[in-house]
C-alpha cells in the first residue's frame, strides 16, 4: 500500500512538469510573460537603474535637462569626497582663509556704514539690499539710507559691492519669465546694474518659483551668467537650505526647482541661507540655525556643488517670542518658580512643525539686532526670574517684562547667536573646505563678528 502511494506521488509530479514543459514551449501567456520579465530584468537599462538606485552614492538627476552633465559633475564630486574620507586629501581650512561677507539691508541706515568700517579686516564683500523686481520686469530701487557714504566706505575698506536683486513672489516671478516683453525687460535691466562701475557682482536671491517655470529660471541664469562674464563680473544665486533628498513642507516647488549641481554651472557663489530653522511664526520658540541642522545642509551641499563656490549663510538676527501673563499668581507654583508656558523646541524635536503641522500663532516673534539683545539681558539679567542656558551654541534667555506699550506681563523666550557660536560656524565652514560665510544681516550685529 505505501509503494503504490510513493508510486502515486512520483508520477503525479511527473505529470506536472510534463504539463507545463508543454505549456512553456507551446508560446502560450505564461512562457510570453516570462520571457518579458527577463528581457527587462536583463536588460541594460534595468540593470543600470537598479544599480543606480542601490549604490548611487549622491543623488541622481533622472528628470532634468542636464542630468547627464549634473550627474557627472556629482560623481567628481563624490571621488574628491572620498579621497577625503581615506585620507588621501585634505579640504579643510583655517578660519582666517574663508571669504566672509554680509548682506546690508536698506533700512540699515548709518549703522550699515559703521558695520563695514568696523569689520572691514573680515569683509571681503557686501551685498546692498537694494532692487526688488516689479511685476513689469522692471527694478525699483529701494531707499536706501546713506547709500553713497556706505559706497563710500565700501571703497575704502577695499571691500567688494554686489547688487542684490530680491523677489519673494513667484506669481510676479511666473508672470516675468512667462511673457517675452517683461523678460527681455527684466533682463536689460540687470545688464544696467552690471555695466555700473560700483558693483563687482549681482546677487540673485529669488525665493519662491513655481516648478513649471524651471527650465525659464534656469535660462535666465544662463543669461544673467553670460552679461557678468561679459562686463567681467560675479554672480551669486542665495538660495533655501536642503539638507537631503525629502519633501518639504516650506516652499517645496521652489526647493525643487533650486538644483544646486545645476545652479553652481552658473554662478561663482552658491550662498545657502542656513538660518530660519525655525520661523519667526512659529507656535513655539526653538532655534533659528541649530549646529548640527547646518552640518547637515553642508554634509548635503558638498554633494552637489564644488566647495570653492559653497557660501554658508548665517543669521545675526534674534527672535523673541512671548505670551501674556493673565494673572501674575497663576504663573507661580507653589515653590515660587514659575510654570512657563513657553516650552523651546530643541533640535529635530519639530517634526510637527518642519512637515506643516505647527498651527500658526496669532502674532510673529520679535527680532532684533544683537546690540538689542545686548541691551535686554542688561536691563534684565539681574531680575530672580530670568534664566539663560545653550543650546548647540545658541543662546536661550527666558524671562518676564511689563509692556508698556500693552500694559501686560510677558513671558518671554530669546533666541539667540554670540560671538562664541559665530566662531563655532566659522570653524565648522572651514573644516569643510567651503568658500566662505555670508551674514543675514550687516548693520547692527554689534560684536558678533570682530573676534571671528
Amino acid at each position: 500500500m505505501r509503494k503504490i502511494i510513493v508510486i502515486t506521488i512520483i508520477l503525479a509530479v511527473l505529470v506536472f512538469f510534463v504539463t507545463l514543459i508543454l505549456l512553456l514551449s507551446s508560446g502560450g501567456g505564461i512562457n510570453n510573460f516570462g520571457q518579458t520579465v527577463r528581457d527587462a530584468v536583463n536588460s541594460d537599462e534595468f540593470r543600470t537603474e537598479i544599480t543606480d538606485r542601490l549604490h548611487s552614492p549622491y543623488p541622481l538627476s533622472t528628470d532634468d535637462p542636464e542630468s547627464e552633465r549634473i550627474n557627472a559633475t556629482r560623481q567628481e564630486l563624490y571621488e574628491l569626497n572620498e579621497k577625503e574620507r581615506l585620507g588621501e586629501i585634505s579640504f579643510t581650512k583655517e578660519v582666517s582663509e574663508l571669504d566672509s561677507g554680509g548682506w546690508v539691508p536698506y533700512w540699515a541706515g548709518n549703522k550699515s556704514v559703521d558695520s563695514i568700517k568696523k569689520n572691514s579686516q573680515q569683509l571681503k564683500s557686501a551685498s546692498l539690499f537694494l532692487y526688488y523686481v516689479n511685476e513689469d520686469g522692471s527694478l525699483k530701487t529701494n531707499n536706501f539710507a546713506n547709500l553713497q557714504m556706505t559706497k563710500s566706505a565700501a571703497k575704502s575698506a577695499q571691500v567688494e559691492l554686489y547688487a542684490t536683486i530680491a523677489l519673494f513672489d513667484h506669481v510676479v516671478l511666473s508672470g516675468i519669465l512667462n511673457d517675452e516683453t517683461k523678460y527681455e525687460r527684466h533682463i536689460q535691466e540687470i545688464e544696467k546694474l552690471a555695466v555700473n562701475p560700483d558693483f563687482a557682482g549681482i546677487d540673485l536671491d529669488y525665493e519662491s518659483t513655481y516648478f513649471d517655470d524651471r527650465e525659464m529660471f534656469f535660462d535666465l541664469l544662463k543669461k544673467v551668467r553670460e552679461i557678468t562674464a561679459r562686463n567681467n563680473k560675479k554672480l551669486s544665486v542665495t538660495v533655501l537650505a536642503q539638507w537631503g533628498e525629502r519633501e518639504y513642507a516650506t516652499l517645496p516647488q521652489t526647493r525643487k526647482v533650486q538644483d544646486w549641481t545645476r545652479i553652481s554651472f552658473y554662478a561663482d557663489e552658491v550662498r545657502i541661507m542656513a538660518y530660519d530653522y525655525t520661523f519667526s511664526n512659529s507656535q513655539r520658540p526653538g532655534p533659528i540655525a541649530p549646529y548640527d541642522w547646518q552640518r547637515q545642509v553642508l554634509e548635503y551641499a558638498i554633494q552637489l556643488v564644488p566647495r570653492e563656490k559653497i557660501v554658508l549663510g548665517q543669521h545675526t538676527y534674534s527672535y523673541e517670542w512671548w505670551s501674556n501673563i493673565p494673572n501674575a499668581s497663576s504663573t507661580a507654583n507653589q515653590t515660587g518658580e514659575r510654570q512657563r508656558s513657553l516650552i523651546f523646541k530643541g533640535y529635530l524635536e519639530q517634526e510637527s512643525f518642519l512637515s506643516g503641522a505647527d498651527p500658526s500663532p496669532t502674532q510673529k516673534a520679535r527680532s532684533y539686532g544683537y546690540n538689542t539683545v545686548l541691551s535686554i539681558l542688561d536691563q534684565t539679567k539681574s531680575r530672580p526670574d530670568s534664566s539663560s542656558y545653550e543650546h548647540q551654541y545658541e543662546q536661550i534667555y527666558e524671562y518676564t517684562w511689563f509692556n508698556r506699550n500693552t500694559n501686560e506681563n510677558e513671558e518671554r523666550t530669546l533666541v539667540y547667536i554670540s560671538p562664541e557660536g559665530v566662531r563655532k560656524r566659522c570653524e565648522l565652514a572651514a573644516s569643510y573646505g567651503i568658500k566662505g560665510m555670508y551674514y543675514w544681516s550687516l548693520g547692527d550685529e554689534g560684536d558678533l563678528l570682530v573676534s571671528n
